[in-house]
């Protein structure tokens, strides 16, 4: 994306949209931390972006650091999947581990009612996580 401006002094967002092929969330997400830093300038000066935006780098642009580092923004769409999809291998992982310790018990006890069961199997688990008597 910054090499567009090796050939072009100033270019639109549709344009860098149109030639690098990439969508326009995700487009987004790394030039907002370029304008934060200063590194590129857009006019008009809005949080929101038009198709006809127009971008130039700011030549007057200086730092005192050696390595600049320019953080790259994630949407809240993609943490919220991979959150989930966390949260899904962890809740398979406990339900094997449940799976494990009642089958352990119950092969230690021979014969054993529900809630003694359900109180043994607890403390088993308790070490690992805090499991639901569901």
């Amino acid at each position: 994306m910054l090499m567009l401006f090796n050939e072009h002094k100033e270019i639109n967002y549709q344009s860098i949209m149109h030639i690098t092929q990439i969508p326009a969330q995700e487009l987004q997400q790394h030039l907002i931390p370029l304008i934060k830093c200063k590194l590129l300038v857009k006019n008009p000066s809005t949080h929101s972006f038009a198709p006809e935006d127009v971008m130039t780098v700011n030549i007057d642009y200086k730092s005192s650091l050696f390595r600049n580092k320019i953080p790259v923004m994630v949407s809240k769409q993609t943490k919220d999947k991979e959150g989930a999809k966390v949260q899904e291998k962890v809740e398979d992982f406990r339900r094997y581990e449940i799976e494990a310790a009642i089958i352990k018990v119950m092969k230690a006890r021979r014969t054993i009612d529900h809630n003694a069961l359900q109180q043994e199997t607890v403390k088993l688990l308790i070490h690992k996580f805090n499991p639901d008597a569901a």
